[in-house]
């Protein structure tokens, strides 16, 4: 970074009337965006008292793509939720319960086990509607409640793996 900086500032000094950015408010060159720069650097010096760090993290791997990739994937089930029912500040805690439940009835750690956790509370939930409107979400518990049990039954030696 600091290679990109000096590199820039050497150009500036040789060509200061080089075009360097287009926008909207019209052309910069270069030695106009340089002395923005120095504007900027020397206003940071005087209000933080000494001269600032500034992180700039620009990581072009795999992981850029992931963090890409999830957020569109949180943006779009939170559009289609949003479409789907009402929410309000408030209904968070709920969610978040609907959203354990399913990873523990899944396997936490388990992608797939997740997907199929959402369908049995999803069909739980269902089946509780159709029973009686109140039921939907003590059929959901049951069912993690049932899941716990066979699971902590296992851990505690309930039943043995051969050896």
């Amino acid at each position: 970074m600091q290679q990109l900086a000096r590199e820039l500032a050497e150009r500036a000094d040789r060509t200061p009337d080089d075009v360097a950015v287009i926008d909207a408010v019209g052309v910069h060159t270069l030695g106009e965006v340089m002395a923005a720069a120095r504007d900027l650097a020397t206003a940071l010096e005087e209000s933080l008292g000494g001269s600032p760090t500034v992180l700039v993290q620009a990581d072009n791997t795999w992981r850029t793509l992931a963090t890409a990739i999830a957020v569109g994937t949180v943006t779009i089930a939170g559009t289609f939720f949003g479409m789907r029912s009402s929410f309000a500040p408030l209904t968070g805690p709920t969610q978040l319960i609907f959203a354990f439940e399913t990873v523990v009835i899944g396997g936490i750690g388990s992608l797939w086990g997740t997907l199929v956790g959402g369908i049995v509370l999803g069909v739980a939930q269902t089946v509780g509607a159709q029973i009686n409107p109140q039921y939907p979400v003590l059929f959901g518990n049951l069912v993690f409640l049932a899941v716990l049990i066979v699971r902590s039954s296992r851990a505690i030696g309930g039943r043995t793996q051969p050896a």
